[in-house]
């Protein structure tokens, strides 16, 4: 079972669909973000999520996927170069957090309007100024007939090699 991984530049609308449904059963079972927009929400709201975070990475960051032999996306890596992170720009708020918050409840918009300020106090007394200096990795998922083929570990590894060569 071989894959290759490379630069996802200048997504087509099919690319980004494809790579989103990736991380829909990457995450199908991720409960964490199940608890916040509860479970009668989850599988509406996760594609929303995934499609704004693929969204974000292509306008500010750097998206690596990998692909089977027959071409097919099997998993992906979103990551932040130093000095930007995920919604930062105001292309990024309008092209893909604004498609997200207008899915959401108006109790799960007040929880994230409250705790993205607590969470951005939260890393920047964890991590200082490391988003000004270092690369972030905001989001990594496999799919899961490829899950414990050591597929993350690659994609973490492949970007790992590009920060280090930097």
């Amino acid at each position: 079972m071989a894959y290759t991984i490379r630069k996802l530049t200048h997504p087509t609308h099919e690319q980004i669909e494809e790579l989103r449904a990736v991380f829909d059963a990457a995450f199908a079972t991720e409960r964490g973000f199940e608890c916040v927009v509860g479970p009668s929400d989850f599988s509406r709201i996760l594609p929303v999520l995934n499609r704004s975070q693929i969204v974000a990475g292509t306008l500010g960051g750097e998206i690596y996927i990998a692909e089977d032999d027959n071409g097919n996306i099997i998993g992906g890596i979103i990551w932040y170069g130093p000095g930007h992170e995920q919604y930062d720009s105001e292309e990024q708020r309008e092209q893909a957090l604004a498609p997200l918050m207008e899915s959401l409840s108006g109790d799960v918009k007040a929880w994230f309007a409250s705790s993205n300020p607590k969470m951005a106090a939260f890393k920047k007394a964890a991590f200082g100024d490391l988003a000004k200096t270092e690369w972030y990795l905001q989001r990594v998922g496999v799919h899961p007939d490829w899950q414990g083929k050591g597929l993350g570990t690659a994609l973490i590894k492949h970007g790992e090699q590009k920060v280090w060569n930097e």
